[in-house]
């Protein structure tokens, strides 16, 4: 069995416990090419085939791992769900706007038609990189992503990182790098989102 079959079933196993709460999908336009552009790695991580993401909503912190969990890259900052523990009321829908735990991959992405949630300063694009939810062999479609907003530097200061409606927020040169991983593993890139420390994620997938 090679470590990708193996990597595979534990992030099946780990769906079973976790669920995803759906938003209210957005309407997207066409993509808007930024190849010239050049982000600044701030995790200094080079990025390599297979490689994937733990994001912490409960430190809003985001790191790469290799795929046989040999390295993990510095943490960088990142957004998430307001967790303020009220509801959140939107089209006639009442949820808990925290960005829920759980495994996802993203399999596709798209522009954003809403500027104020999320363009940029750095770029006229509003790139929303979709998360599916991992149900075993089954990729669910959800509304969560990963994306930017032109109020993530305010965000992640005076909110500490809590600002989003469930997604997970990043910097731009950051949501550029993940575009580019995605692209490298094949239009594919494993995400969990977790209260846990990354070392307990990798531990844990080091002694299945």
């Amino acid at each position: 069995m090679t470590f990708k079959t193996t990597l595979s079933r534990v992030f099946a196993v780990l769906s079973g416990v976790v669920s995803a709460i759906a938003l209210t999908s957005l309407t997207a336009f066409a993509q808007l090419s930024t190849d010239a552009y050049i982000p600044e790695n701030k995790a200094e991580w080079v990025l390599q085939q297979g490689d994937w993401i733990i994001a912490n909503v409960e430190e809003n912190t985001l790191q790469y791992v290799r795929e046989d969990h040999s390295e993990v890259s510095e943490p960088i900052a990142i957004g998430s769900g307001i967790n303020d523990g009220k509801k959140m009321y939107y089209l006639g829908m009442s949820y808990d706007p925290k960005t829920p735990e759980g495994i996802w991959e993203v399999r596709s992405k798209n522009q954003q038609n809403w500027w104020t949630v999320f363009g940029s300063e750095e770029a006229n694009e509003q790139l929303f990189l979709r998360l599916y939810r991992v149900q075993g062999e089954r990729r669910i479609y959800s509304h969560y992503g990963i994306h930017t907003t032109p109020d993530i530097d305010r965000i992640l200061a005076e909110e500490q990182g809590y600002g989003s409606w469930g997604c997970v927020l990043t910097k731009y040169d950051d949501l550029k790098l993940l575009e580019k991983l995605y692209h490298i593993n094949g239009e594919s890139l494993k995400v969990v989102t977790t209260r846990q420390s990354t070392d307990e994620i990798v531990s844990l997938l080091q002694n299945f």
